[in-house]
């Protein structure tokens, strides 16, 4: 299991094994097209997204997957970064999925955060960075640290 560094606090925060259920049972979650709804906070629980909050994180999710960068709060990028750190998918997606984020986020992780999300998945899964996906400021300052 990895351990995910939170930016603001500094502090390893552990996943438990009641998130890690959570983010097994909703990897697949029923997706339909829907407007944004704010979720702007940093709780890694499922539990505390409203039904609108849940509906929308699946349906940007399901667009990042297909390489379609959405808008979306700081609540949904660090659940899709706890879930892409914990979860096993496609080396290559997941590395993609980053790229994307790392371009469109402006309120939660820096781009050295990402780089290290990066680095760690590139590692855990033998995978190469510099082939994987499409230039961002995360996946240069990743590759020098490789």
């Amino acid at each position: 299991m990895l351990i995910f560094t939170m930016p603001e606090t500094s502090k390893s925060t552990e996943i438990g094994d009641d998130f890690m259920a959570q983010m097994e049972a909703h990897k697949d979650d029923p997706v339909e097209e829907c407007r944004f709804v704010p979720c702007d906070f940093r709780r890694i629980d499922y539990s505390h997204m409203t039904p609108e909050q849940m509906r929308y994180y699946a349906y940007w999710r399901d667009q990042l997957r297909k390489g379609k960068a959405m808008k979306a709060d700081k609540g949904y990028f660090f659940l899709r970064m706890c879930e892409l750190a914990n979860i096993p998918e496609d080396a290559e997606s997941a590395l993609a999925q980053i790229g994307l984020m790392s371009r469109e986020d402006e309120v939660a992780f820096s781009p050295d955060d990402y780089a290290e999300m990066m680095f760690d998945i590139a590692v855990t899964q033998g995978a190469r960075l510099g082939d994987m996906m499409p230039y961002s400021p995360a996946k240069e300052a990743a590759c020098r640290g490789i």
